[in-house]
């Protein structure tokens, strides 16, 4: 028996050192022998040795081309050796070779995307289910390239063929559950986790991921517990670490959070998402200095990350640093808040050039009280540029806008568009007009008013005597309106013997605890609720659009702030630099809503 003979059968039985051997012993006698080249090169390729079985094949390829054998094992011993743009140079010259083979272009894809090259392969998976419509792994594949190239809905659908075609596919359900959370359909992911866990019941990465599906459908507790548990059972890796702690800050439980997130960090220092995170909360902290060196440091882990950015912007404002903050807030546009993406018009966006007669269209882009905050800027901008001002915004906000000076038009958020020559979304004013001061940012409040016919009809239908309005919760939709809301039991209990002896509730959603005047329900839109606000006494309020109402209209309001308030709050101050008519009153400690609570009653009582 010839070595060559002897090296097929070592080879057949796992035994590759003596194959490898018998090989080349069969090449020193017969140095053309392409069998056993051949063979040698595939050996060397299963002792994970492809960068020297890729050059055997490659020389072999320089006298047979077009020999589809040995292109595929070149293209898959390249693609092992780290190199996919050639695994796929000859991927493609194999697929050219063998048209109705449906795995060639699967393994092309595979060597595509790999080498970065989304979009071509996406064509190429498609190529192969065209070939063969029940390939699980090309529509498995194909979901993978789909993710990469930023088309959830398009990969969920691959995925599901997938899953339809082998329901015991694990990764299958995995990155459906993945693509999901990316859509918000956190539910289903939530049901995709679980069968992908139910088929791998000890998956990490499954586990981790229900566990944050839990915690973005608000089930926080049951998200924390998951984490905790993974992270006592693996406590090597730092993705439990860093999801507990997402889950104990949504919660507001900082100090956990901040332990569990270091941890993280000091398994994973170069994670520029950990070390983001671990910054976060830092500044929730209150500890500024350590945040600010933090998200500098992930950002020089990962430059063009637009939730860093956007988050390192909240501190810079947050801390007064205006110039650099409006700047960095400009990333909000570059995916870092979720719903919220920029206008396609076609028209060019204004850069702070004098408009000479043309016409700018400033758009609200956020939330009701982000629009209340920010038109404060739009006399100014008219006095600066000239030309024409068009403002979109809200239309529960149109009654009390119309009246701002420096407006040509007040529209409805969708009605038809003037014909315009440029734009500027709302919040982006005072980097482009570049307002940093503080005396620029704060100036002009009182700068709306009540309409006043809404002043005539809303005057005899308030109470005679003190009239204080409650308002307990904002948006139950917002994400972290669990930490700014209270209860109103807990406001009554707390302030009771202080209020008049029937105070107001303007709060618009939820039920109103007996012994107050429920007014929410008639507010019909915000000139209702300036018309009422024109009446009272005081407002006392959480973090929601009435008190920038409020404040924009120069009446008296007390705000009641979590420990962490929004950037605009600032930090250990008592007056407000957006309205002098604004007090603050802060948690003195994360969740202590009866510390806040507490120092309003003594000021109503003094």
């Amino acid at each position: 028996m010839s070595p060559f003979q002897q090296a097929i059968a070592c080879n057949a039985e796992g035994r590759l050192e003596p194959a490898e051997a018998l090989c080349r012993a069969q090449l020193a006698l017969d140095p053309a022998h392409r069998d056993a080249r051949h063979l040698l090169a595939l050996v060397l390729c299963r002792q994970g040795r492809y960068a020297e079985g890729a050059a055997l094949l490659e020389a072999l390829l320089a006298d047979d081309p077009d020999n589809p054998r040995l292109l595929l094992a070149l293209g898959d011993a390249r693609h092992e050796a780290g190199d996919p743009v050639a695994a796929a140079a000859a991927f493609a010259r194999l697929a050219a070779l063998c048209p109705t083979d449906p795995a060639i272009p699967n393994r092309l894809g595979v060597s595509l995307l790999a080498a970065g090259r989304g979009a071509a392969a996406v064509e190429a998976f498609r190529r192969t289910l065209a070939l063969a419509p029940g390939h699980v792994q090309a529509w498995f594949n194909l979901g993978t390239a789909l993710q990469a190239e930023d088309d959830p809905a398009a990969a969920i659908e691959a995925f599901r063929h997938a899953v339809t075609l082998a329901p015991d596919h694990a990764e299958a359900w995995l990155n459906l559950g993945g693509a999901l959370l990316g859509l918000e359909r956190e539910s289903e992911a939530l049901a995709s986790f679980d069968r992908a866990l139910a088929l791998r019941p000890d998956w990490l990465e499954a586990a981790t991921n229900r566990g944050v599906a839990l915690e973005r459908l608000g089930r926080l507790e049951e998200a924390a517990a998951v984490q905790e548990s993974l992270a006592r059972r693996h406590p090597d890796r730092p993705e439990p670490l860093a999801n507990l702690g997402t889950a104990l800050h949504r919660l507001g439980r900082i100090e956990p959070a901040l332990a569990a997130t270091r941890a993280a960090a000091a398994l994973a220092p170069d994670d520029a998402a950990i070390a983001a995170n671990l910054a976060l909360l830092q500044n929730w902290a209150g500890d500024d200095a350590a945040a600010a060196a933090g998200f500098v440091r992930a950002l020089a882990l990962a430059p063009d990350h637009p939730s860093i950015h956007y988050n390192y912007a909240q501190l810079l404002l947050r801390r007064g640093d205006f110039a650099a903050g409006w700047a960095e807030y400009e990333w909000r546009w570059r995916g870092a808040v979720p719903g919220l993406s920029a206008r396609c018009l076609p028209m060019p966006r204004w850069r702070g050039e004098k408009l000479a007669g043309r016409t700018l269209l400033v758009h609200a882009e956020q939330g009701l009280g982000d629009t209340l905050h920010f038109v404060r800027f739009l006399p100014r901008l008219a006095a600066i540029a000239g030309g024409r001002v068009v403002l979109e915004a809200q239309a529960p906000l149109l009654p009390l806008l119309r009246a701002l000076p420096g407006l040509d038009a007040v529209i409805a958020a969708g009605e038809p568009l003037p014909a315009c020559d440029c734009h500027l979304p709302l919040l982006s004013l005072p980097d482009a007009l570049g307002l940093t001061r503080p005396e620029q940012l704060g100036m002009g409040a009182p700068y709306l008013a009540p309409p006043p016919e809404r002043l005539a009809a809303w005057r005899n239908r308030l109470p005679p005597g003190r009239r204080i309005g409650l308002v307990w919760a904002g948006n139950p939709r917002h994400k972290t309106d669990h930490l700014r809301s209270l209860d109103p039991a807990l406001l009554l209990e707390r302030l009771g013997p202080a209020l008049p002896a029937v105070p107001l509730s303007l709060q618009k959603e939820g039920a109103v605890p007996p012994g107050m005047i429920p007014l929410g329900p008639d507010l019909t839109d915000f000139g209702d609720t300036a018309a009422v606000l024109a009446g009272l006494d005081l407002l006392i309020s959480v973090d929601t659009a009435i008190v920038h109402l409020a404040g924009a209209l120069g009446r008296p309001a007390w705000l009641l702030l979590p420990f962490h308030p929004d950037w605009r709050w600032q930090r250990n101050r008592a007056d407000c630099l957006w309205y002098p008519s604004l007090r603050l009153f802060r948690q003195p400690a994360p969740g202590d809503w009866a510390g806040a609570l507490d120092q309003v009653a003594a000021a109503l009582a003094r």
